[in-house]
């Protein structure tokens, strides 16, 4: 069982973490990072790849407060 400042935490972590879908092939993750920080800070960007180097397409945004990562979404 979690106590509920474990679920708090969990909860937070989870919210400033973005999955950013149809990245294009040739994109960068500093090409991502200035699409997103017109909305807030960015603490880092992973771009996914297979095994040969080629892109998956898709990524991951984490914003440095949880109000970036909220406004994100809306």
């Amino acid at each position: 069982m979690y106590d509920s400042t474990a679920l708090a935490a969990l909860e937070l972590r989870a919210c400033r973490q973005l999955r950013s879908g149809t990245v294009r092939g040739g994109m960068q993750e500093s090409d991502l990072k200035q699409i997103f920080e017109p909305f807030g800070a960015v603490d880092y960007i992973t771009l996914q790849h297979d095994g040969a180097g080629r892109s998956q397409g898709f990524g991951f945004v984490q914003c440095a407060p949880i109000g970036h990562g909220v406004a994100l979404v809306l």
